[in-house]
């Protein structure tokens, strides 16, 4: 990792790049692929302005603050730069259980579900062996929008459908 201080209208000492390198290791707990930070710090008579660009492989962050102190001006941007790593590790984090969750699901008839509604209907099916032209014919002569079998193929449970297009689609899971 790359950290680069410029200062604009004065000399970035030592102390202040050992303040910014203490910061810069509470930040890597939040990303451990940072590629490079860039800092600016200027001084304009009474404001001393810091700016900090983090570039990670897939994301740049950024914050600027003003105040009447350098190293106050620092905390405060690396204080929000520590927000929006948090925030991005907590997306993360909360992406991973959803797809965890979406791929089983029990459903209970009768019992209220999220904000979308209730389950209303539940068919028992009796899964039948039958060929796969059977399960269309069978399909186009109920009008059912699917029908749940099984394969006499391959003996596995199978769904068909109609398309969008008009067209039949088959499900066959992979075991």
């Amino acid at each position: 990792m790359k950290v680069q201080l410029t200062g604009r209208g004065f000399d970035v000492t030592s102390a202040i790049r050992n303040f910014v390198d203490e910061h810069v290791e509470k930040l890597a707990k939040y990303l451990d692929d940072i590629i490079e930070i860039h800092g600016f710090l200027t001084v304009e008579k009474y404001r001393h302005t810091a700016e900090v660009n983090v570039h990670t492989r897939r994301h740049k962050f950024a914050s600027t603050n003003v105040s009447n102190d350098m190293y106050s001006s620092l905390t405060a941007v690396f204080n929000k730069l520590e927000s929006q790593a948090k925030k991005l590790k907590d997306k993360r984090k909360e992406r991973k259980r959803q797809g965890a969750g979406k791929r089983v699901s029990v459903i209970e008839p009768a019992v209220p579900t999220n904000a979308k509604g209730r389950v209303v209907r539940v068919n028992n099916v009796s899964l039948k062996p039958m060929s796969i032209e059977d399960a269309a014919l069978k399909m186009t002569a109920d009008r059912s929008e699917f029908l749940v079998f099984r394969s006499a193929g391959t003996d596995r449970i199978a769904v068909i459908y109609k398309r969008k297009d008009g067209n039949l689609g088959l499900i066959e899971p992979e075991l």
